[in-house]
Order: structure tokens, then C-alpha cells, then sequence
């Protein structure tokens, strides 16, 4: 069986789901369902933005429940699979038997409370599956002189505008740079590209067959 890497605070954080008492719990349960309110939590990145805003123990635990669901989306495995993987990667000299029964029982009722957060998190998924996913762009603007050609040296006072689209994509080897010369004229239209793409997507939203995840 394969075993889980689990940060240290991870465990410790996991360890505390598992000794804490039932009170303590039901506070967890009922702070999860109002992560899953998707109208405020609309993408991962929101989600973990809030998450961010809690202190202290909470925020290591919620970080840790967080990124437990995740490894469930991304690795296409459901929880009864995981649940077994998660207890043979948690170091025996912590959790005995008795700790690590109550423990499944403990992030299954996590689980079955977390729909919210795992509609985000395949929502995500279908995003990341693109073979190129955009990371971020910058353009990049250079005058340049015209130069006569047989002598090195200037034509005038002519000179050329040159606009250097920069797209950074992300892939499965890493980040990666594109740079693409651009005239004004092709800046306008890719402009008009964008921007009727906008366009489409509100026409979308505004149509309210959905709830969009993004």
C-alpha cells in the first residue's frame, strides 16, 4: 500500500481531530458546513483565502482537512479507498488502533459535510486538466530604429513600435515562458478577442442556467 508524505503539522493537526472531544468536534462539523457555502467560497482560491483568515490551531487543522480533500479529488480515488492509505501513513508510535478507528469515523462525517468544498475541488480539477494553464502575462514595449542597409547607421528618423506579449503557462514540466511580437493592429484584435469573450461569459452568467465555479 502506498504511503501518504505528511507534513508534521499535519499530523499534529490530525492527531488533535482525533483526541478532541465531542463538543470540539461538532464545532468543526458545523465550521465546515459554512465553508460550503459556495456563493462566498465561488473557487478554491476564495476557499483557501478564508481559510487563511483563521488562527492558530484552527487554521492548521482546517488547512489540513483542506488539503486531505484535495489529494481525494486529484488522485481520483473516493474516501473509502483514502481512508485506509491516510491510517497506514500515520506514524503508529501517535495513534494506536482505538485513535485511528475514531479518527475514520471522525473525517468520513468531515467528508459527508464537505460537498461544498469537494464541488469546488472538481471544478478546480476540470481547470488544471488543460494541457497549458495560464499563470500570468506582461507586455513589453521596444522602439526600434530603421537603419539603412548598407551602413550601419540610422534611415531617417524612422522606427518601429514592437510589443512583446509575454504569457506565462504552466504544465506538467513546470513554468514556462512564451514571448509573441505583436503589432498595434494585432494588439487591438486580440484586445477584441478578449473582450467578446468577456462578453460571452456574462451573457452566460446572466442567463443563470448555472452556478459558476470560477
Amino acid at each position: 500500500m502506498k504511503k501518504l508524505n505528511l507534513p508534521k503539522d499535519h499530523i499534529d493537526a490530525i492527531l488533535r481531530l482525533a483526541q478532541m472531544s465531542d463538543l470540539e468536534f461538532d464545532a468543526v462539523l458545523k465550521r465546515t458546513e459554512n465553508l460550503n457555502d459556495l456563493k462566498v467560497s465561488h473557487s478554491v482560491d476564495a476557499l483557501f483565502r478564508r481559510i487563511t483568515k483563521f488562527e492558530g490551531d484552527e487554521k492548521v487543522l482546517f488547512t489540513t482537512i483542506f488539503s486531505m480533500l484535495r489529494t481525494i479529488s486529484n488522485s481520483g480515488e473516493n474516501d473509502v479507498e483514502f481512508w485506509p492509505i491516510l491510517s497506514f501513513s500515520l506514524p503508529d508510535e501517535k495513534f494506536d488502533e482505538g485513535m485511528k478507528e475514531l479518527l475514520e469515523k471522525r473525517l468520513k462525517e468531515v467528508y459527508s459535510n464537505s460537498e461544498g468544498i469537494r464541488c469546488l475541488m472538481k471544478a478546480n480539477l476540470l481547470i488544471d486538466e488543460s494541457e497549458h494553464i495560464f499563470y500570468e502575462s506582461r507586455v513589453l514595449t521596444d522602439v526600434r530604429p530603421v537603419f539603412q542597409n548598407d551602413t550601419p547607421r540610422l534611415r531617417g528618423d524612422y522606427a518601429v513600435i514592437i510589443h512583446k506579449l509575454k504569457l506565462v503557462r504552466e504544465d506538467g514540466d513546470g513554468v514556462r515562458d512564451i514571448f509573441i511580437s505583436m503589432t498595434q493592429k494585432q494588439l487591438k484584435e486580440l484586445k477584441n478577442q478578449i473582450e467578446r469573450a468577456i462578453e460571452k461569459e456574462e451573457h452566460l452568467r446572466e442567463k443563470g442556467q448555472f452556478n459558476y465555479l470560477s
